[in-house]
């Protein structure tokens, strides 16, 4: 689970679930799972989710929202009327709650 936080990318965190609370739930999950062998190979999932496409994309959301001092909604329209990828709205606060959940 470890090597498949850390290489997560867009298309595969879109491939854990049907809804974006669902997808964070599988990724809590993950975490969870590599707790039960040890606290460090949890701090390691943490460090990989941590170094994931996925999340890597939600801190430049956030970023780009402070610095434009724009909604995150509106970013996020910003980023597909350029065609880059991005999350949707649903995803960020997902992830958002996700990451307050997998703290140390």
């Amino acid at each position: 689970p470890i090597g498949e936080l850390q290489t997560m990318n867009l298309v595969s965190f879109r491939r854990l679930g049907r809804s974006a609370q669902e997808r964070a739930e599988k990724i809590l999950d993950k975490i969870n799972l590599l707790e039960q062998d040890s606290f460090t190979k949890k701090a390691q999932g943490i460090q990989g989710w941590r170094n994931s496409e996925v999340y890597k994309l939600y801190l430049r959301l956030g970023s780009d929202s402070m610095t434009q001092g724009k909604q995150v909604g509106e970013i996020i329209n910003d980023y597909q009327v350029q065609g880059k990828d991005t999350l949707d709205v649903d995803e960020f606060s997902a992830i958002s709650d996700l990451n307050r959940q997998i703290r140390f």
